[in-house]
């Protein structure tokens, strides 16, 4: 039996190299196998961290004797969703309509010609035996039936080919008011006041909507306005508990429980990059010093756990190790006494909430800091030693693959943090995240997934990637001021604009040369990260407001016409887009720092720049002097130009090479530092005092 998984780039499809079922990855080739053969094809997909995928595969795929079964009756495709995010969608999108729920694994049979006609999630082992009897008996004795049934649900889905769209796109900031007015009111109906977060268990962490509710409440500003609170108390409740890894920082995927006590303990790069994000601008809003720490803690956690050699950051830490899930991270009261001494364990279980009972499984419980004690010192300390001794112990396994999209919202989080709290290892750390995006995984204008070693993988870009990547390079441009991040963004904005539109102001979320599946996904919402359609929005506007370019405007207001339909009915499901409109609705505001590169007179502009600027401002860096439009510096391996075209960096139609619009014509006032505040390009009197600029960015340009 050929192992063809054992040179695959996707860490899940390595675990399953050497299992006794005969893998195949996704492709022609397989499918050909199966019509060769005569036989169905099985499609699984999961996720390295994924603990139900470690169940089934432990329970079937390593099993001799279900192997044998799945063998002799029908070929198996082992698909990474985060590796084919494409697939995974399309088949996903089957298993809901044909079960009503979904999830990973995620257990398709489908005919040769990819058509599904049975879909699950996990399935124990004796049960899953007799489904592959089941299927291979019906393909069999009931042909007809089972292509049949396969075809229609095939036109079903051939149905959603085309991007769903609800109103045309909003006509103004007004009216884009109106639809986040609504949404607040609608989270506010389903927000737990008691715990923090909106519905019940599971409790997934709503940091888009978070992020939105943070802009909001700052445009409004009206004390006892609701979405400061339910953001700051939901920010609070996640921190203070077991979601929250009170020893070395990150948050886990989600809490089972209401009371975000119990969580599943895989911890992801996306969750992390885009909760760090939040907890800076909420300390940059309220000046919570929880906010501030976690905010500093989970960026030093990727960089330390989920940091590559090359410079990227893995996608996941398991939540199992040694086999079992969560035993990294829990802790008996009898194991606090041993690590810390008669002293100190009675005290560490009694702050962190481990009890004889334990609120985990088999009397073990998971730490949570429901409340900060006296001595500080005293906590730091245990803390310190509590880490040393739990990494000791067995350590999850990662995911090493980088995923371009997540990378980009690191990218993201670091450069801003970085900035605001003033750790110039942060921006180090997005600036090489940046750097391996530009050198591993674009190439002639067009985006790698991911790559593993230093090495692209073999899937093509999705929206997700291209839009977030993007958002990244226009950060980290806005805190670097290196002029070759923004042209970096605008090539790939460019393919977003080329490859990905529906010609309608839509977005499609694979390019229009890519593979071609049972349909075309074209998903607006939300899912745990930025939908590809609103985070093409923000992008394209953020780079429109630092470019004057038209045509990325509209295409981001475009982009945006899917929300109020969305916002209205699930607006858990809309956080990104309604960020983005926050950002449209103040200007946004577009800040241009001028001043000597390392000069702490430009420094200090510049993180005022950042710590009070509006919701989605774009903020340009530049040395100043006569001609106002130099940068102060370049991406170290980023080539600085763009090429002709789109809209770019330089001036309408032309590419970057001639600096950066809002810069030009921002001098020095009298031979000091100066911030110009604008809107479309319009700008206040210039101010060279932080206080001063402060003021001038509490109230709309």
């Amino acid at each position: 039996m050929a192992d063809r998984l054992k040179d695959a780039t996707s860490p899940y499809l390595l675990q399953h190299a050497g299992n006794p079922v005969d893998w195949w990855p996704w492709g022609d080739a397989a499918f050909a196998e199966a019509r060769a053969r005569d036989v169905p094809v099985l499609l699984s997909v999961g996720y390295s961290a994924c603990h139900w995928c470690h169940v089934m595969a432990h329970e079937s795929f390593e099993d001799t004797a279900t192997a044998a079964l799945m063998n002799e009756n029908l070929v198996a495709i082992k698909v990474d969703r985060e590796e084919r995010p494409d697939v995974d969608a399309v088949y996903m999108t089957a298993t809901q309509a044909m079960t009503g729920q979904g999830g990973w694994p995620m257990t398709v049979f489908m005919t040769p010609d990819r058509e599904p006609f049975f879909c699950g999630t996990y399935f124990p082992r004796e049960q899953f035996q007799r489904l592959v009897t089941g299927v291979a008996k019906a393909w069999r004795e009931d042909r007809g039936n089972v292509t049949g049934q396969a075809q229609s649900i095939a036109a079903a889905l051939a149905q959603r080919a085309a991007p769903w769209r609800g109103a045309a796109a909003p006509s103004g900031a007004e009216a884009l008011q109106e639809v986040c007015d609504h949404a607040v009111a609608a989270l506010n109906a389903g927000y737990d006041a008691a715990r923090g977060g909106f519905g019940g268990a599971p409790k997934f962490p709503p940091s888009m909507v978070l992020e939105f509710l943070l802009r909001y409440s700052e445009r409004v500003a009206v004390e006892g306005e609701p979405a400061l609170i339910m953001a700051a108390v939901t920010a609070e409740a996640m921190a203070s508990g077991g979601l929250y890894d009170q020893l070395g920082g990150g948050f886990a995927r989600y809490s089972v429980d209401a009371d975000w006590v119990v969580p599943h303990f895989e911890k992801m790069l996306y969750d992390n990059a885009l909760l760090a994000r939040v907890y800076a601008h909420l300390w940059r809003r309220t000046g919570s010093p929880l906010a501030r720490r976690v905010a500093s803690e989970t960026c030093a956690w990727m960089i330390r756990d989920l940091g590559t050699a090359e410079g990227g950051f893995a996608s996941a830490l398991d939540a199992d190790s040694d086999g079992e899930e969560g035993l990294f991270y829990t802790w008996t009261p009898a194991e606090l006494t041993e690590a810390l001494g008669p002293a100190d364990g009675p005290y560490a279980a009694e702050v962190f909430g481990v009890t004889a009972a334990g609120t985990f499984e088999a009397g073990r419980s998971v730490l949570q800091l429901l409340a900060d004690p006296e001595d500080a010192g005293r906590l730091a300390r245990i803390r310190d030693i509590l880490l040393t001794k739990r990494n000791q112990r067995v350590a999850p396994g990662r995911d090493d693959k980088v995923v371009a999209a997540w990378n980009g919202l690191a990218i993201a989080a670091l450069a801003e943090v970085g900035l605001l709290l003033d750790e110039p290892g942060f921006v180090t750390a997005a600036r090489d995240a940046a750097s391996l995006l530009a050198t591993v995984h674009l190439a002639d204008g067009r985006l790698a997934r991911t790559s593993k070693d230093g090495v692209a993988g073999p899937s093509a870009g999705v929206l997700e990637d291209y839009a977030c990547a993007a958002e990244g390079f226009l950060a980290l441009y806005g805190v670097t001021g290196e002029r070759g991040w923004v042209d970096l963004a605008w090539e790939l904005l460019g393919a977003v604009l080329d490859r990905f539109t529906d010609g309608a102001g839509g977005f499609y979320d694979t390019a229009d040369d890519g593979e071609a599946l049972v349909y075309r996904p074209a998903d607006p919402a939300d899912g745990p990260t930025p939908s590809g359609a609103f985070a093409a929005a923000g992008a394209l506007l953020s780079y429109a407001a630092l470019t004057g370019s038209e045509r990325h405007r509209q295409a981001a207001m475009a982009a945006l016409g899917v929300l109020p339909p969305i916002a209205t009915r699930y607006p858990r499901a809309a956080g990104w887009g309604l960020a983005v409109a926050e950002a449209i609705i103040s200007g946004p505001a577009e800040i241009a720092v001028v001043g000597p590169p390392g000069d702490e007179r430009t420094a200090a502009l510049h993180r005022t720049a950042l710590r009070a600027a509006p919701p989605g401002a774009v903020i340009a860096l530049g040395s100043g002097g006569p001609a106002g439009a130099a940068e102060s510096g370049t991406a170290g391996g980023v080539p600085p130009g763009g090429g002709p075209g789109r809209d770019g960096p330089g001036s309408e139609g032309s590419a970057g090479g001639s600096g950066i619009p809002l810069l030009a014509g921002r001098n020095l006032v009298k031979d000091s530092p100066a911030a110009y505040v604008c809107r479309d390009f319009t700008c206040l009197v210039p101010v060279t005092d932080p206080e001063a600029l402060r003021e001038v960015l509490e109230y709309p340009v």
